[in-house]
């Protein structure tokens, strides 16, 4: 980077800036190529209409290259010195702290990997003061050995970095040994360089890849992953404040770029605000690796993709392979790149926005690197990559060597308010206020500033408890305000589904936010995610495929009654296969898809004690985890219930009372669960109740179970897998 401090005189600098943006605007009249047309044009009312291209010449000003001007120089695809690896690092994100840059990104080998020495070793951290010269810091987070068999032993794939109230957070998604539970692993540090500390250990915060954190300017955080879906979030308690939405989906029935197609998904998102409005950006591999952008003026919605992508590359193999329309010529350097996308956007060295995308290619691209450019702004064509010889718009990175010429005292961003504080604690419980709060800054960045409060959170009662604070930057002070939620732990609450939307799944809040979806996918094999119905007047939840979801927290803090009526459903009702690989989990620790599979009479993955219904009868199964050689192996105990529940509404009612565990169906005890012994074992960092005796209603022992894998939390999944086709409603929780 290179300075240069000697002033121009206003009135000078003014008169350059008037003769500059007159130049421009005839030159861009004049000299606008194919390759320079903008990315993208308006939204357009419908993803799946077209619209109409805008072809006025860009007349964003320039910024004089008077001797006051700072300049940056780089050469994409960048090539590092003291690099350790950089130059392979896939989905870059930059996160600048201070005077220094820090990044991370997916690093080789990127699937599975039997040989531990060949594994991935962790998320990589690196730290740069120019953005050409990375030094390698540590794994911030590192891959356990595989004889620790924890749940995030694999991948590590695209982690983020987030400063938050003065801490620095780590997401990032991974997965087991044996690829199962990907999900969303979150470390949290005081220091931008760590040590960080994991956050949950024993289980992914939910299922899915590419989670990404965005703070809006009322403090309030959101989480966004491929799909894309988004849900409002506590980070500090790792608690979701709502359900999951999905906000874009590919185009269906298209031969569009981003067009629905088989094994191509939606990922990568990241989101900024700017004057009021919100752009999402998302990568798709159809064509190449491309990076489209959604924009809303509402975070809820709705969402609307620009037509085209923003930046990219293309190639024809994969235009071939996934069925993509190849365009000769679209992107400018197109015999350079073969992939250009997962990106993140970071303040760069003038203090505006930049894009940072990995790419692949032949030739000059060798492997995978790491590009990077300027983004602004414009009226005429929204948020669009610019050539910084021209300031026009570019499709796909640059390539070769670029300078910007920047005024560093007018490009230096200014405070411009405190970020309130949000969280959600229970009855109870105490809550720290935090230290430090987010300061917003002009370009769209944030800041930590000290934070001083007027009082602190009562969590005696239930309600939301607001306090008055200040926080000061500098010598300037900024009111700020916390929102803490304090939820009652003692619950009597219905859950009908009448005051939810058909066609919706939004179970979040219905207890106090403490039930939620946490995983429902698989919709490519032919059946819908599950979602409210309604018929004659009753609206309830129906699930068709794979589905997951999980009540915790608050609600199920002490002695405790849940009740659900759950009806199967039958094949002709469905319109196809109705598998019976489903039911309700009970203490139940993580979030596999447990099911009981009859040739082998065993209750594969997940935990707890499960109940498994059909049309004629009941199965409660008791999983174990039994001694095997110098390992363990997976097995349960189960037993059947003989009742005639056919296809109709059945409750099933499940009372907690700390040390025994009550069964009922229809109103009737089925059978007990006396919990024993306590204890854990080498493989798990849960407590499990360890000898677990089952009982029918009279009192016989029917199932006498050592080491078992029932845990000391209070949890209860309903899961599912296949075609598992079965309604839920009338959900039911109070307190014993």
């Amino acid at each position: 980077m290179k300075h240069s401090r000697k002033k121009a005189s206003p009135h000078f600098r003014s008169f350059i800036r008037i003769l500059l943006t007159s130049t421009l605007a005839l030159a861009l009249l004049c000299s606008c190529t194919p390759q320079e047309k903008p990315p993208h044009t308006e939204p357009s009312e419908s993803t799946q209409g077209g619209t109409q291209s805008v072809t006025e010449p860009v007349t964003t000003e320039l910024v004089e290259p008077t001797p006051d001007s700072e300049s940056f120089t780089w050469a994409n695809p960048l090539s590092y010195q003291n690099n350790s690896g950089v130059d392979h690092v896939r989905d870059p994100f930059i996160l600048k702290v201070d005077n220094a840059w820090y990044m991370t990104g997916t690093l080789p080998p990127y699937g599975m990997e039997e040989n531990q020495a060949d594994r991935t070793k962790g998320v990589p951290l690196y730290r740069s003061t120019d953005l050409l010269h990375w030094e390698f810091i540590d794994y911030i987070v590192k891959t356990p050995d595989q004889s620790e068999n924890k749940w995030y032993s694999e991948r590590f794939w695209a982690p983020e970095l987030f400063a938050h109230n003065g801490k620095y957070y780590v997401t990032v998604n991974c997965c087991a040994l044996d690829g199962s539970n990907h999900g969303f692993l979150f470390a949290v540090a005081d220091s931008i360089e760590g040590p960080y500390t994991i956050m949950n250990p024993n289980a992914p915060l939910a299922l899915g890849n590419d989670a990404h954190l965005f703070a809006d300017d009322d403090g309030q955080i959101y989480l966004f992953a491929s799909g894309i879906w988004m849900a409002k979030f506590d980070l500090e308690n790792l608690h979701f404040l709502s359900s999951a939405k999905q906000i874009i989906s590919p185009i269906p029935n298209s031969d569009k770029w981003n067009a629905e197609r088989p094994d191509v998904g939606f990922e990568g998102p990241y989101v900024l605000k700017h004057e009021g409005r919100y752009y999402c950006f998302y990568s798709t591999w159809a064509r190449g690796y491309e990076i489209g952008v959604a924009v809303a003026d509402d975070i809820n919605g709705p969402w609307t993709m620009y037509e085209n992508p923003m930046y990219g590359a293309m190639s024809q193999e994969r235009c071939d392979y996934y069925g993509g329309k190849y365009q000769d010529g679209y992107y400018l350097h197109q015999d350079k790149y073969r992939e250009c996308g997962h990106n993140s956007i970071f303040q760069g060295p003038d203090g505006g926005l930049w894009i940072a995308a990995h790419v692949t290619g032949g030739g000059v691209v060798q492997g995978v690197q790491m590009t990077i450019d300027k983004v602004i702004f414009d009226e005429a064509y929204g948020l669009i990559a610019i050539d910084p010889a021209t300031n026009a718009p570019i499709l796909g990175p640059t390539h070769g060597e670029q300078t910007v010429k920047y005024d560093a005292e007018d490009s230096a961003p200014q405070a411009l308010k405190a970020l309130d504080v949000w969280g959600y604690t229970s009855v109870g419980n105490t809550y720290a206020l935090p230290s430090f709060v987010d300061v917003l800054m002009g370009n769209g960045f944030r800041t930590s500033a000290q934070a001083m409060w007027e009082g602190e959170v009562d969590t005696s009662v239930s309600g939301e408890a607001v306090i008055n604070g200040t926080a000061t930057l500098g010598s300037q002070t900024y009111p700020v305000r916390a929102f803490i939620e304090v939820a009652p732990t003692v619950y009597s609450s219905t859950c009908d589904f009448e005051d939810l939307e058909a066609g919706t799944t939004e179970l979040s809040g219905t207890f106090g936010n403490t039930w939620s979806v946490l995983f429902s996918l698989y919709s490519e094999i032919g059946r819908p995610a599950a979602t409210v119905t309604e018929k004659d007047g009753n609206r309830f939840l129906r699930n068709t495929a794979y589905f997951v979801a999980g009540l915790k927290n608050g609600a199920l803090a002490d002695n405790y009654t849940l009740s659900l009526d759950w009806r199967l459903l039958s094949s002709e009702t469905v319109g196809g296969p109705s598998e019976r690989l489903g039911g309700i989990a009970v203490r139940s620790a993580d979030r596999k898809l447990a099911h009981h599979e009859e040739d082998t009479n065993l209750l594969v993955g997940g935990s707890g004690i499960m109940l498994y219904p059909t049309e004629n009868g009941v199965r409660i199964a008791i999983k174990q985890y039994l001694p095997e050689g110098d390992g363990y192996k997976v097995a349960s105990q189960s037993v059947f219930f003989d009742l005639a529940l056919g296809n109709e509404f059945n409750t099933f009612t499940i009372e907690d009372n700390g040390d025994r565990i009550n069964i009922f169906v229809n109103n009737q005890l089925l059978c007990y669960a006396e919990l024993g012994d306590q204890g854990s074992y080498p493989a798990s960092d849960y407590t499990y109740m360890r000898t677990v005796k089952l009982m029918d209603a009279n009192g016989a022992l029917l199932l006498d179970v050592t080491d078992a894998l029932v845990t000391t939390d209070r949890e209860i999944h309903l899961i599912a897998r296949g075609w598992t086709c079965f309604d839920v409603d009338n959900i039911r929780i109070t307190k014993n």
